[in-house]
């Protein structure tokens, strides 16, 4: 089974890591991956094969989960692959070398107050930090904006500072697991010195990928020219796009320093009010958005001038995000002016020179002009 073949444009675009430098992409050649979460780490799997299809790396990936149902999303052939495995938790110990291990957790998901979910989280981190005691493996945890709490209007939150958290509130359940599987993590790596980096990002938004967003009845609204609601929020928030997310992961394993970071997209801090005038000023009269009551989203506004500073600034900004977000639900995507996956996009560009070029030599021979083309 190819990767490339179960993935639409959308779903090819993130996953050929166009926002990664070949140069960085090659120094994950020949490494073994650990992977454990949710739809992120699922997406991030699917990227990992895809790469070793078009770019021959010749990664080995494992996800981990407490049994097979925690592949249930995936497709069932991939455990057909040699280049892909499933391990449950009580068979990590049989993994003797793994060269990196990823947790993005319950990054971009929708988390309701349960215990047991904080439990199970808990139990996941500690299976995951005996691979990475054991192994001396490179770990990146992934978790999102929701770990500065409850955030003020008008503030921006960097890694060293954080928010309020109402611990008996039930809606500061989200905030209460992020903090705390981050510090368990710290915790870990404190007395056993492996490499740990930790990433903070935005709202996860990515086509083709089953992430939710308080954003995606506005996107499916807008992709068939309906009416819709949307929150008019006092505070601005911080997105990115899955690209963004995994050039921040492949960054953190391969040349980042060891440390805390946050990622976001570029220039993607907006109100829902901004939104909406973005996704108005593209789609015009289809953006029919009534901001109505007063609300807010889980996130807020991070600052992400650190890891932009040490090499990894993001790429894709927000009008392109959510451009992508739309076109994606849209009933036929077939007027767009180029293909959006990554290798859609060379091709048809290569396309377009080669019969500019024939036209200018044809004019060129008509008029008996002697042209040179550099570049």
């Amino acid at each position: 089974m190819q990767i490339k073949d179960i993935l639409n444009e959308f779903q090819a675009d993130w996953a050929a890591m166009p926002t990664v430098e070949k140069e960085t992409l090659n120094k994950l050649k020949n490494k073994s991956f650990l992977i454990c979460g949710r739809e992120i780490a699922r997406c991030l799997c699917y990227a990992l094969l895809y790469l070793n299809e078009t770019k021959k790396l010749h990664i080995k990936v494992y996800f981990t989960g407490v049994d097979k149902s925690s592949i249930a999303d995936f497709n069932k052939e991939l455990l057909l692959r040699n280049d892909f495995d499933f391990v449950n938790y009580n068979s990590l110990s049989e993994i003797s070398k793994i060269d990196y291990v990823v947790h993005t957790g319950l990054c971009g998901e929708k988390i309701s107050a349960d215990s047991k979910l904080f439990s199970s989280q808990i139990n996941e981190i500690k299976y995951l930090a005996e691979v990475s005691k054991r192994t001396n493996a490179k770990t990146v945890v992934l978790t999102d904006s929701r770990v500065y709490g409850n955030a003020e209007p008008h503030r921006v939150y960097s890694e060293n500072e954080y928010a309020k958290i109402d611990l008996c509130s039930e809606n500061s359940f989200a905030s209460q697991l992020m903090r705390t599987t981050e510090s368990l993590w710290n915790c870990v790596n404190k007395g056993n010195k492996f490499d740990l980096t930790i990433l903070r990002a935005g709202i996860v938004l990515g086509a083709g990928t089953k992430l939710k967003t308080e954003l995606d009845e506005v996107f499916d609204c807008v992709a068939n020219g309906k009416k819709c609601n949307l929150i008019n929020s006092y505070k601005e928030y911080s997105f990115v796009y899955i690209s963004d997310v995994f050039r921040a992961i492949v960054c953190s394993l391969t040349e980042l320093e060891c440390d805390i970071y946050n990622v976001s997209g570029e220039k993607s801090t907006a109100s829902t009010g901004m939104i909406s005038a973005i996704l108005h000023d593209v789609y015009g009269e289809k953006s029919d958005i009534v901001l109505d009551k007063n609300g807010d989203f889980d996130g807020c506004a991070i600052n992400a001038n650190k890891i932009s500073e040490h090499g990894c600034a993001p790429v894709l900004n927000l009008e392109t995000a959510l451009e992508l977000c739309v076109m994606s639900r849209m009933p036929d995507n077939s007027a767009m002016a180029l293909p959006h996956n990554h290798d859609g996009r060379l091709s048809s560009i290569q396309e377009i020179l080669l019969a500019y070029l024939l036209e200018v030599d044809r004019i060129c021979i008509k008029h008996n002009i002697k042209y040179f083309l550099g570049g």
